[in-house]
């Protein structure tokens, strides 16, 4: 396994300087491109003081990379009907080619995308990076950490197992609690009897916000060009700063190295660590699975879901 994630760093390295050597030809073609990849690469000024913490948002913008990609194979096989959806995911778990890798990188990727934006999240809670100036940046990772929250929501619904139905019909619930819009909110995620239309838009809602999370993070990623990355002293001074590449770009790739191979191992060896047996299950709505655990990063409002239920 050291072997793999070493030679994997090796290929990875080589690659990218390739790319490197790439976009040096294509910037002295054209003088527009130059100016870009001279401003936003490698003479980006990056403080000296950086550590392994900076690099949380650089893999969590890799782990939404894998989400899409997966997403999309999977909603060429999935099918978001009540009687049918259940189905579908054992279909593509066995039937269609590399359908179990596929999933399991979907399901295990989206607690790895919580682990890395909780981390990403805190360390800028101590490091101060929410003050001025970079407010605005911080603001729109909070935007994109609530948009995950009802991504990844919508997204939990669709297996249809028994977990699913349970903690989709507790935190609808939730909406009847607003007032003057709560329940017509209510009819509209559920519709009428029997409630055959909700996975259909749970699905259209789930593959609209990932797209929308992906046009986040790009206004997120200028906003850090814009007003650079905040350091562990706070020290604004430039000439405390040196180019991002090649001291923080091979820093950032070894460690996404050792990250890539840490979730290649859970998925492959331990896919079911941070799965429910509820979720083995389809939904039925005359019984209730005791108890009703939401996955791990919904745990902070169990008491809402309770009382919804």
């Amino acid at each position: 396994m050291i072997i793999f994630t070493l030679l994997s760093y090796l290929l990875i390295s080589k690659l990218l300087r390739f790319l490197k050597l790439l976009f040096k030809y294509i910037k002295e073609q054209n003088a527009f491109l130059e100016s870009l990849f001279e401003n936003n690469t490698d003479d980006y000024p990056t403080p000296t003081n950086l550590t392994f913490a900076w690099g949380f948002g650089t893999y969590a913008g890799t782990c939404l990379a894998f989400q899409i990609l997966s997403g999309i194979s999977l909603a060429m096989h999935y099918t978001p009907d009540i009687s049918l959806a259940f189905h579908s995911i054992i279909h593509i778990m066995l039937n269609v080619k590399n359908g179990w890798l596929i999933r399991d990188i979907h399901a295990y990727g989206a607690s790895m995308f919580f682990i890395l934006v909780y981390i990403y999240i805190f360390r800028g809670l101590y490091f101060g990076a929410y003050m001025r100036p970079r407010q605005v940046l911080w603001c729109s990772s909070i935007i994109i950490f609530i948009l995950m929250l009802f991504t990844a929501f919508t997204g939990y619904v669709l297996p249809w197992s028994q977990l699913s139905f349970w903690i989709a019909k507790g935190f609808s619930n939730v909406f009847a609690g607003l007032p003057i819009i709560g329940n017509s909110m209510l009819d509209w995620l559920w519709g009428n009897f029997p409630v055959n239309v909700i996975l259909k838009r749970f699905f259209n809602i789930h593959f609209f916000l990932s797209f929308v999370l992906v046009g986040i993070t790009i206004i997120h990623l200028i906003l850090v060009y814009k007003y650079d990355s905040a350091n562990s002293l706070g020290t604004k001074r430039d000439e405390d700063k040196i180019e991002f590449y090649p001291y923080f770009f091979d820093k950032d790739l070894f460690a996404f190295s050792v990250f890539f191979f840490v979730f290649i191992v859970l998925v492959y060896f331990y896919p079911n660590t941070l799965s429910l047996a509820a979720n083995s299950i389809p939904a039925d709505s005359t019984y209730t699975q005791p108890p009703i655990v939401p996955q791990w990063y919904f745990l902070r409002a169990p008491s809402n879901l309770h009382t919804a239920c």
